[in-house]
């Protein structure tokens, strides 16, 4: 090659495949394992500003990629425990990054009459319940519960029509209309469906008519012909969501999730189902904790318990230690006390907690359902946002906005949108009231420290209720076992970065370095995401050529060894159940 004719600098520095079939339409995620080691740890202190420069530029490059030049906001704790400035430190890292672009890039700013887009940064101490409750939504629940890859691969087994068992392995993304179509659904709703889309599959049958002619019968069968393929792929997935299906039905009965869920959400919220305010909970969690068979659970509610309360005395912590059987200075016990390293207040003292909760407005329909009916802290924020109520004392923007002489002039300078990638697709503004042709601007919400399944599905939810073009970005992705064990390392030094060409780079996650000594939860190996000790045969699949396989349980000897059962002499009776005396919440009976 003698000449170049140009060239030009693409601004793709992050790993959400934007110019791709994307697993998430809504989504761009920067895959930065172990964020919350890397962005909490006070060890790691030192480390941090590189840490959140090399985030900016990634969130920038974004910003560039879908033609934005936002307004930025970021979350400002309240109250005297949480005390973190990740968010403000990231925000103005961003918005330093926008500027130089915007100098690099003569042709990203310029003044168009769209409205412009608003950019919210938070971090993950915003709501350290979420990634805590266990979701009952087919994605969230396939997420907690099965063996599902970092790049969303599922692995299961099939029988053929010669008997023999295949191994099969499954992309969850958008590719797969019945994963796009149900992924969101409510998970006993899931069954109903994928049953009728089955009878729908068995149900298309050549039909001999009497009376029909042969041209009518060649073209029936012309079309079944053309069809085969798709058939056949439908075919298959169906059987890979009746197996997962399956065995998260499995999982749900032998866990006692029906007890769990309402619980949760109990403690969640501070309510019953009924609207009555629950103060006191702490012998019905120490009952139900003893009763649960996976570690992980149990250790979900503890955290959970804490996280609603605006801190207990040191002799309830201490009765939750022996009542439990939490050995002092074990992996659990160090879980419980680092969750106050993410802004949770654990013992009572004059320190002001947090009440950002009951000062953003709760703009949807209060659900009576035991399941859902905490209110997200992310969903809250954006519908505050939305409705222009989102107090600037939380949320400060990071440079004085003029928003009402803006919104009178109509001028917002921005980017021209000459080309919008294929993964966010705009409605088109003569349909619905379209995102285009309304003063509604884009709203990218950017999430420090990971974001769970269910903060991923009020996204989606929130797009379609307010008719808004709503995109989230995060570290990573994290399940409720990565969030456990991120917590329990969150004190231990995590490697430093790398230099490679003078480019900043994170190591991959396997490359990690950690000093796991004494751990359970293995930082490098994948995680098996429930621990059973009596694993059960899953049933078959509907379909003749499916069969369910229960993915490789965790061994006995892996399983949590800080637990042990408290004997007799040791552990004073407990008094009787609160839910003995009065029932605060019911039992789930999603399956029958």
């Amino acid at each position: 090659m003698k000449y170049i004719k140009s060239i030009k600098e693409v601004y793709v520095d992050l790993f959400s495949m934007l110019f791709l079939r994307t697993p998430e339409t809504r989504l761009f995620d920067l895959k930065l394992h172990q964020s919350i080691v890397r962005l909490f740890s006070s060890e790691l202190k030192d480390n941090l500003p590189k840490e959140l420069e090399v985030i900016a530029k990634k969130i920038a490059s974004a910003c560039y990629t879908l033609k934005e030049n936002p307004i930025i906001r970021y979350f400002k704790p309240d109250g005297e425990i949480n005390s973190c400035t990740v968010a403000e430190q990231l925000a103005k890292a961003v918005e330093k990054e926008l500027e130089h672009l915007s100098v690099k890039e003569k042709s990203y700013l310029q003044n168009t009459t769209e409205p412009r887009a608003s950019l919210i940064i938070l971090d993950r101490t915003l709501d350290m319940k979420a990634p805590l409750l266990h979701d009952i939504t087919y994605q969230a629940m396939a997420y907690d519960m099965l063996d599902i890859t970092d790049d969303r691969k599922y692995q299961y087994e099939i029988t053929d029509n010669t008997n023999n068992v295949v191994e099969k392995k499954a992309s969850l993304d958008e590719n797969d209309q019945l994963w796009v179509k149900y992924r969101h659904t409510y998970f006993a709703d899931t069954i109903k469906e994928l049953v009728s889309e089955l009878n729908k599959l068995t149900s298309k049958k050549l039909q001999n008519k009497p009376g029909m002619s042969p041209q009518a019968m060649i073209q029936q069968l012309r079309e079944a012909v053309f069809q085969l393929p798709d058939y056949q792929e439908f075919k298959e997935k169906l059987s890979c969501h009746f197996t997962m299906v399956t065995e998260c039905k499995e999982l749900f009965q032998t866990y006692n999730y029906a007890e769990l869920v309402p619980l949760e959400q109990i403690l969640a919220t501070g309510e019953d189902a009924e609207g009555n305010t629950v103060k006191h909970m702490l012998d019905e969690v120490i009952h139900l904790v003893r009763e649960l068979d996976n570690d992980d659970n149990r250790l979900r509610l503890l955290l959970l318990y804490l996280t609603s309360k605006d801190g207990i005395r040191e002799e309830n912590l201490q009765t939750i230690r022996d009542q439990t059987g939490i050995l002092a200075n074990s992996e659990d016990d160090l879980t419980l006390n680092n969750i106050t390293h993410m802004g949770v207040k654990v013992l009572k003292d004059s320190k002001k907690g947090t009440n950002l909760y009951k000062k953003l407005k709760s703009y949807g329909v209060k659900s009576k359902d035991e399941t859902i009916r905490y209110d997200l802290m992310l969903k809250r924020v954006i519908e505050n946002e939305i409705k222009q109520t989102l107090p600037e004392a939380n949320f400060p923007f990071v440079k004085e906005q003029n928003q009402e002489k803006e919104l009178e002039d109509n001028v917002f300078p921005r980017a021209l949108r000459y080309l919008d990638p294929q993964w966010i697709k705009r409605r088109d503004p003569a349909v619905n009231g379209g995102y285009r042709g309304s003063l509604k601007g884009r709203v990218i919400v950017f999430m420090a420290g990971g974001l769970t399944y269910s903060e991923l599905r009020t996204i989606y939810e929130l797009t379609e209720d307010y008719d808004r073009d709503i995109v989230v970005g995060t570290t990573n992705m994290i399940t409720p076992h990565n969030f456990l064990k991120d917590l329990t390392e969150l004190h231990r030094p995590a490697p430093t970065r790398t230099r490679t060409a003078g480019i900043d780079q994170l190591p991959d996650v396997a490359k990690l370095q950690i000093n796991t000594a004494g751990l359970k939860r293995s930082s490098l190996a994948p995680p098996s995401r429930m621990s059973r000790r009596s694993p059960r045969p899953l049933s078959h699949s509907p379909l003749s050529s499916a069969a369910s396989a229960s993915p490789s349980p965790r061994s006995e000897a892996s399983s949590r060894a800080s637990y042990h059962s408290p004997s007799p002499a040791a552990t004073p009776p407990l008094p009787p159940r609160e839910s003995e005396k009065k029932t605060r919440h019911h039992h789930l009976h999603l399956f029958h």
